[in-house]
């Protein structure tokens, strides 16, 4: 197996529509998914091949996008390397006077005054920093114009306005492109390159004022070396989603990287240890469908998990791990789901990037009608989000008994009053 790392630089600002956004806001993603890469690209091949709506009979594009090639998500650059998601093992203290600043539960007992440490960063394996992913954005007001004469007049009749989050112009972000190399080399040369670099759109809005971005192909170069000589700790790259559709144990799912192993190596000396783990929801929406794909639940990036081996390690079993790292486990692997890394890094601080030493300057608005409607979006905004995680938290309820229900809609109604007075139920909430 190889490896083509793709450079993506944003042109123009780009919305990467975000889970539970609303009709008032578009909230953004700060990452290009594989899977988004995986559409792009294979609507730049069919267009380049001519292949209308008869691309799935085409056999080349079947083995690009459907089997041989894994597509990695493009995260953001910090200090020269793409960012990763931080492994749900690690801690940071509350006051870092006293103590030290990170603990990893791989190795360190936990203690009190610390909180976990989450998100995406880059960590110097030389000093032990860790620099946090910082992914520059902004908020922009737009009229709504759906019919013809609005579009034509230039305004909205009803004074409809509604924003969109989106990531702003001239960042970097770095994915990659997994596959035999004969497979590689012949995809690349498929594509309409220019000095390695092709231009695109995507996202939201894309042939409107967003979406346009320049990716940047490397040639196809081995994949980096795996050494290990005793137990590995791993962390998931890139959301794994189980063929049984099952989180609820997050040992269940990983043990099928240990079978992988086992069966590799032709062994069965391979078991999973510690776990650190979190689930999600997994949804976008295809465009050429319009309409969303199913919601499936995964294991979330950053899960963190040990790998170990009843006898040493030896030569094969780093070429089995190497393949089961690379080539993703689960389902839906071409488009990067399942991806998982080694974790060796031994962190002692949080650094700052240079976004983070730049002071945030914030611009007053003058104008009292902006005031207003700026409000009105933000209230609007969060009520829409407060339904969303009312209807997340009662889908993923757990009802052991009869008696746990009664419960729990009796604490309700102490929060809401009495229920023969349900109308004046809000103003007593906000008291």
């Amino acid at each position: 197996m190889e490896i083509v790392y793709i450079s993506l630089k944003t042109v123009s600002p780009v919305i990467l529509t975000a889970p539970g956004s609303s009709q008032i806001m578009t909230t953004c993603n700060d990452s290009f998914s594989g899977t988004v890469l995986r559409g792009v690209l294979a609507n730049v091949y069919i267009q380049q091949n001519n292949l209308g709506i008869h691309a799935d009979e085409n056999e080349n594009f079947f083995r690009f996008f459907f089997d041989k090639l894994r597509f990695i998500q493009a995260n953001v650059v910090v200090h020269g390397h793409r960012s990763s998601h931080l492994p749900l093992s690690l801690m940071k203290a509350k006051d870092s006077q006293n103590m030290p600043e990170i603990l990893d539960l791989f190795k360190d007992n936990s203690k009190a005054g610390y909180k976990s440490l989450k998100g995406m960063a880059w960590v110097d394996s030389l000093t032990g920093t860790l620099y946090p992913a910082e992914v520059c954005s902004s908020v922009s007001f737009h009229m709504s114009r759906s019919s013809c004469s609005e579009r034509i007049g230039g305004h909205s009749k009803d004074g409809k306005v509604f924003t969109y989050e989106s990531i702003d112009k001239g960042q970097v972000f770095q994915g990659a492109l997994v596959g035999d190399k004969k497979d590689l080399e012949d995809f690349l040369k498929q594509l309409p390159l220019q000095n390695h670099t092709l231009r695109c759109r995507l996202g939201r809005s894309r042939y409107t004022q967003y979406g346009q971005c320049e990716l940047t192909f490397s040639n196809p170069e081995p994949i980096p070396t795996i050494s290990v000589s005793k137990d590995v700790d791993l962390v998931l790259d890139t959301p794994l989603i189980p063929l049984s559709g099952n989180v609820s144990r997050a040992e269940d799912v990983l043990q099928c990287v240990a079978d992988s192993m086992n069966t590799l190596t032709g062994t069965s000396d391979f078991f999973i240890g510690k776990v650190f783990g979190a689930s999600q929801n997994v949804e976008n929406f295809v465009g050429i469908w319009g309409m969303h794909r199913q919601q499936v639940q995964a294991l979330s990036a950053g899960t963190a998990f040990e790998l170990l081996k009843k006898t040493e390690w030896t030569k094969t079993d780093q070429n089995a791990l190497q393949n089961v790292l690379y080539k993703g486990m689960g389902i839906r692997c071409e488009e990067g789901f399942g991806q998982i890394r080694i974790w060796q890094s031994d962190v002692k601080r949080v650094g700052r990037t240079e976004l983070g030493e730049k002071e945030k300057s914030f611009v007053p608005i003058q104008s009292a009608e902006s005031r207003k409607i700026v409000l009105y979006i933000l209230k609007k905004y969060q009520s829409e989000q407060l339904k969303q995680q009312a209807y997340n938290d009662a889908k993923q309820m757990k009802v052991e008994s009869v008696s746990s229900v009664t419960h729990m809609f009796a604490r309700l109604e102490s929060w809401l009053g009495d229920r023969r007075n349900i109308s004046k139920s809000r103003e007593r909430f906000h008291q």
